[in-house]
């Protein structure tokens, strides 16, 4: 009988996510801080979801469940999450306070909602404020317009909005307006 294979301690931390130094509790709660600071004191479950890097809505739905039971840090209706007093107490004030201005939101959404160089640079033509097809995206950043690119497109599904074949950046990431043309 051969002898079985046992991975190495160093090889199994290996397998570990990327995120798991943060707990999905953890990511929850930011993400619903950081909305905070734009005046969104009730936001989405499905925005707080996609920014707190969550793929399975069961799981969240249980993890929020336990926050709200276990530290009653949050509250939730059918589509919003807020955070309770203790939520904000355990925060703290400074990562609840507002941004002084639109660059300071953006350097959070690129910090922590944008995986990725091609994603940032069609974050970074788009903080024009203006509507942007993807051919010109695609000339601007000198890449074919391709399935690739509609990949890019798609990762920051969360922070645009599209309208006649057309994206911009959601107005979260002009919390103080956006730009004059």
């Amino acid at each position: 009988m051969a002898p079985t294979k046992t991975k190495s301690p160093a090889k199994k931390a290996k397998k570990k996510s990327v995120r798991s130094d943060i707990s999905s509790t953890d990511r929850i709660i930011q993400a619903i801080a950081l909305r905070h600071t734009v005046g969104d004191t009730r936001p989405t479950r499905k925005m707080i979801i996609g920014m707190a890097l969550i793929t399975n809505k069961k799981s969240f739905n249980t993890t929020i469940l336990n926050i709200k039971k276990k530290y009653r840090r949050v509250e939730y209706d059918k589509t919003s999450i807020w955070l309770t007093q203790e939520g904000k107490d355990y925060v703290g004030p400074d990562t609840i306070a507002l941004p002084q201005n639109n660059d300071a939101m953006q350097d959070n959404i690129r910090t922590e909602m944008i995986k990725g160089t091609k994603p940032r640079q069609i974050f970074d033509l788009m903080l024009d404020g203006g509507w942007h097809s993807k051919a010109e995206l695609a000339a601007a950043m000198n890449v074919p317009n391709n399935k690739c690119l509609g990949t890019y497109v798609s990762s920051l599904s969360k922070i645009i909005v599209r309208a006649n074949g057309k994206i911009r950046l959601s107005d979260m990431a002009f919390p103080f307006g956006r730009p004059s043309a």
